[in-house]
């Protein structure tokens, strides 16, 4: 019985030599090659206007704001790909234009090219914008300080908005969203079709948050009152406010997941509330807090 066990073994080490060796050519396979990374300072300023758009960039933005007239720009660009091309590199530029009240700044990386021409560093804009639009299609972006209306579309980025007045809009592809101390005016809007969002802040008289894949954490103040219309498809509804239908039959029990036509009621509120909060969540869990009080 021995031998017979030790001749199966015997034979079998063949095949499984031969697997095992696949095996290790597959993942020899799969391993993404090292980038060749080459780095160089890139400083400069261009003239601001009331309205600035950030176009195309690639990296990881910083934007603030400042008591100056003019953009600067300060970091590095940078290279990643499997070989050094200098020449995509040295190509690789900011294209500046103006367009009436709109100073266009354009991240303009060479066409056809398979790898990675980016800027990381910090863009400073005058404080007293009126509209700043940006676009970051990979890497990361954090925006502090705005006081005017901020409008954000990116790619596979995270985003990151610190004490911000004024309307705000943002769209990501891909990518985690998290919005702290935010007092926006008219307009709130946030849409993530791939990730998290978390807000924190008061509400807009229009506030919209959309999520296909995340979670979504609101963290509201105490006292906020507004319509709801909210749809939660695939997740769980948790929240420290009380959520209501505006018209309940006597004895009908409340989806938590579903109220198209609602309130959302803080404490101590009893007002008819004119704000309006739509949420729609796709595939996520939803929370909705109350703001601690300092």
């Amino acid at each position: 019985m021995v031998k017979k066990v030790l001749f199966v073994v015997l034979a079998l080490l063949p095949t499984v030599l031969v697997w095992s060796m696949v095996a290790e050519l597959n993942r020899q396979t799969d391993r993404v090659l090292p980038a060749i990374r080459h780095v160089e300072t890139l400083n400069t300023k261009f003239f601001g206007a009331d309205r600035i758009r950030l176009e195309g960039f690639i990296g990881d933005i910083e934007v603030v704001y400042d008591d100056t007239h003019t953009i600067f720009i300060e970091g590095e660009k940078y290279i990643a790909h499997t070989k050094l091309d200098m020449a995509a590199f040295e190509s690789t530029s900011i294209e500046y234009r103006q367009e009436g009240d709109v100073a266009v700044l354009k991240w303009a990386p060479p066409k056809n090219f398979g790898g990675t021409v980016g800027f990381n560093g910090k863009i400073v804009l005058p404080k007293k914008v009126h509209e700043l639009d940006v676009e970051v299609r990979e890497g990361s972006l954090s925006v502090t300080g705005g006081i005017s209306s901020l409008i954000i579309t990116t790619g596979t980025t995270d985003v990151t908005v610190n004490d911000h007045e004024g309307n705000l809009v943002v769209d990501v592809l891909e990518g985690n969203v998290t919005l702290k101390n935010i007092k926006p005016d008219q307009v709130l809007k946030v849409n993530v079709e791939k990730g998290g969002t978390e807000y924190h802040g008061t509400i807009a008289k229009r506030s919209e948050f959309r999520s296909a894949s995340g979670d979504l954490t609101l963290i509201l103040p105490s006292d906020t009152i507004c319509m709801l219309d909210m749809d939660v498809q695939i997740g769980r509804v948790e929240s420290d406010f009380e959520l209501q239908n505006r018209v309940t039959r006597p004895g009908q029990v409340v989806n938590q997941n579903s109220i198209p036509d609602g309130y959302l009621q803080g404490s101590g509120r009893f007002d008819i509330p004119d704000d309006k909060l739509t949420i729609k969540v796709v595939s996520g869990n939803l929370f909705i807090k109350e703001a601690e009080t300092n």
